[in-house]
């Protein structure tokens, strides 16, 4: 009876770890295939055309592009991540305080999820800020739409990608010098990781930002060795910095190891650009100055000139970045209601039509 017994107990033993074993490999296979799914979708994308993302509403914004985004210019949505406190006047808001806190984040995800549809690549934005090690691993796995142990999140669509950033939270600027503050690269190594141990989704994209008018070229090669597929970019308000840039990380090899996506800001005033420029940490450059004067130029013809300016000003920008090698796409930002019009018109008048590899060179060559 007893060896019996034993014999059926190991039968049972490994019919189990047979089971085990196949499931196992089941599972890895599913993985795979989805990454390989994750991966090919992107990469597809990227090697189709130049692609465009939009800058999505959130917040009180949320839902107010949605004409822009129904117009079908673009490939992705970026949903940003701001922090409540971003400047010191909040610290004496007692609203801004109460939302540092984690309540409440979850259901943003959801309205945000049922806004944005299914339409399109979804890319979430992932702020640094001033979070350590542990509160950047659940802020990861929150913002990639997951639970702490790597479950969906009930009602909240997956991200495609995370676009890793710094934040822009004033204490950051404070505590630069003292070394105890993750950054975008120790961020994208923590995603890397987390992806490794099957709690981000395998599919999931990991992107960067770079800001060519302060950035050095090379500075850039540690966000793509730790792990960055996409590099989105600040915007070229002094152009020579920013082609200078360009060329440099060409030179370089990094066009051909992360895809380079140029952010595109719709100005519609001088106080819009002075406000991107002093977001770009360009402010206080001597090429500020000729960058802002068109803008104050215009203005003095009244707001009709204003608005024929800045429609051919941004649809030349947009054909001038989309011909420089390397560059896989354009993100759009518009932050206001008249940044969000630019951008429609603009839309409509065929400036963001989708743009194959190489119909630069083809329209240059045919118009010789």
């Amino acid at each position: 009876m007893l060896s019996a017994a034993k014999a059926w107990g190991g039968l049972a033993t490994r019919r189990l770890a047979r089971f085990h074993s196949t499931a196992c490999s089941t599972l890895h296979t599913q993985l795979d295939s989805s990454l390989s799914r994750g991966t090919r979708r992107i990469q597809e994308l990227f090697d189709q055309r130049q692609v465009l993302t939009l800058e999505r509403g959130i917040g009180t914004h949320l839902g107010k592009d949605s004409k822009l985004w129904g117009t079908g210019s673009f490939d992705v949505g970026v949903y940003p991540d701001l922090p409540a406190i971003m400047k010191w006047s909040d610290f004496l808001d007692f609203k801004k305080l109460r939302k540092t806190g984690k309540p409440q984040e979850v259901e943003k995800l959801r309205s945000e999820s049922a806004a944005g549809g299914e339409e399109g690549v979804l890319v979430r934005t992932c702020g640094i800020q001033l979070r350590g090690h542990e509160q950047l691993r659940r802020r990861l796995l929150l913002r990639a739409g997951m639970n702490e142990d790597g479950q969906m999140a009930a009602r909240v669509r997956t991200a495609d990608a995370l676009l890793l950033v710094s934040g822009s939270h004033p204490l950051r600027h404070v505590l630069a010098w003292s070394g105890v503050l993750q950054d975008s690269v120790s961020a994208l190594r923590l995603a890397h990781s987390l992806r490794e141990q099957g709690l981000l989704p395998p599919q999931t994209s990991l992107w960067a930002v770079a800001n060519p008018l302060v950035d050095a070229a090379d500075s850039l090669e540690r966000k793509v060795s730790a792990g960055a597929e996409v590099i989105l970019t600040q915007p070229p308000l002094i152009y020579s910095k920013f082609e200078s840039w360009l060329y440099g990380i060409d030179r370089l090899g990094m066009a051909g190891k992360a895809k380079i996506v140029v952010g595109i800001p719709m100005l519609t005033s001088s106080r819009s650009m002075q406000f991107w420029l002093e977001l770009c940490s360009s402010a206080g450059q001597d090429s500020a100055n000729l960058a802002l004067a068109p803008f104050l130029r215009a203005e003095q013809h009244g707001p009709a000139a204003v608005q024929s300016f800045v429609h051919k000003y941004t649809s030349e920008l947009i054909d001038r970045v989309l011909q420089l090698p390397g560059v896989a796409g354009l993100h759009i930002m518009p932050v206001s209601r008249q940044g969000r019009d630019l951008a429609y018109q603009l839309a409509k008048d065929g400036c963001l039509q989708p743009r194959m590899h190489g119909s630069h060179t083809d329209a240059t060559a045919s118009s010789a």
